[in-house]
């Protein structure tokens, strides 16, 4: 397994996302998102109200179907919560 993202391929990550287009109907609500997440990277979404946030958190979590494009993920664990004293 590669220890740095350098070594791995531009197109893979923890969470590859190519042409995502989803909404809600017939409306999509978000277009022909890419983006790929690599591994130790930190990632935030933000936006105003109604731009598609919570869609596209919807899609990477497979609780809404896209009308077009494919996300996929590796394999994540959580860390472990710590001891409590």
């Amino acid at each position: 397994m590669p220890t740095s993202t350098e070594s791995r391929r531009p197109d893979t990550g923890y969470l590859t996302v190519h042409g995502l287009t989803a909404g809600y109907d017939a409306a999509p609500i978000i277009n022909d998102i890419s983006l790929t997440v690599a591994e130790g990277e930190v990632v935030t979404v933000i936006g105003p109200n109604g731009s598609g946030k919570s869609t596209l958190l919807k899609c990477l979590t497979g609780r809404l179907r896209p009308q077009a494009g494919r996300s996929t993920s590796t394999e994540m664990t959580s860390p472990r919560p710590a001891a409590t004293p």
